[in-house]
């Protein structure tokens, strides 16, 4: 399967955070704030996640195998963290992000696929095409998912051993996924992203470590318990990026439960 593979945009910068980030912080204290001025971390992220994993689709597929692809992987699913930490966690450790956004992008297609197969266990579609033309179509993209990763570049032997180390990880990851219930998928699912851009940076066996944790709790949204990792495990001068998605974890928890209160507090009239 051919693909053309691009690299993430030069204009690519990720918003940093102006306060220091607290070396310790317990569930009580939270102190991470955002600013409206700030570009979201998690967005820049994925635009560019998303542009580069539909310029890697190979460009002779025929429209009974693209139109399905396309729809799939524009269908309604629940947003996910993965993909932006996987190229977070490479700059957490000195590493290039443009080496961790194939990883990135399986991580992308191993959610798509996973809400896919509950669309079919579940009779209930996600596009407008038969349940066993989207089952078939979430397999494809999990292959091309394997293929980009394992077309990232590697220059000499070390980087070789760590690309195949990120695939032996999403290889399990996705067969995690595929057997757990949808609550417990997203922290999976980070977790090997934290992991993966870690490695793919140049990250040493600790790091790692301490990022596969980080990751869990960012999935699960325990950003206190995140905070701690990551401000007792890494450098503060690079934890920008990976500070900022805690951040807007955070804010999006924030607003929600101010929504569920006003919600709440609404008199209800017939």
């Amino acid at each position: 399967m051919a693909a053309a593979f691009v690299s993430i945009p030069c204009s690519f910068k990720p918003a940093q955070i102006s306060p220091i980030l607290p070396r310790r912080l317990s569930r009580s204290n939270l102190t991470l704030s955002t600013t409206a001025s700030d570009q979201s971390y998690f967005a820049a992220a994925n635009a560019d996640i998303s542009s580069h994993l539909l310029r890697s689709l190979p460009t002779t597929l025929h429209p009974c195998i693209k139109t399905p692809i396309h729809r799939l992987l524009s269908s309604p699913t629940p947003p996910t963290i993965a993909p932006s930490l996987c190229l977070a966690a490479s700059e957490l450790v000195g590493g290039d992000p443009n080496l961790a956004i194939n990883a990135a992008c399986a991580l992308q297609l191993i959610h798509a696929v996973s809400h896919a197969h509950s669309a079919v266990i579940s009779h209930h579609p996600l596009t407008e095409f038969s349940l066993g033309t989207e089952l078939m179509t979430g397999d494809a993209l999990l292959a091309l998912g394997y293929e980009m990763v394992a077309r990232t570049p590697a220059g000499d032997a070390e980087a070789a051993t760590r690309l195949l180390t990120v695939l032996m990880e999403i290889s399990k990851t996705a067969a995690a996924v595929a057997a757990v219930e949808e609550e417990e998928r997203e922290g999976k699912l980070a977790a090997c992203a934290a992991v993966c851009g870690v490695i793919l940076g140049g990250g040493n066996e600790e790091e790692v470590e301490r990022a596969r944790r980080l990751g869990m709790f960012a999935g699960k949204k325990e950003v206190a318990m995140a905070e701690v990792e990551l401000g007792l495990g890494f450098e503060e001068v690079r934890a920008g990026a990976v500070a900022r998605l805690l951040q807007e974890i955070l804010l999006c928890q924030q607003l929600s439960k101010e929504k569920g209160e006003m919600i709440l507090g609404k008199d209800i009239s017939f």
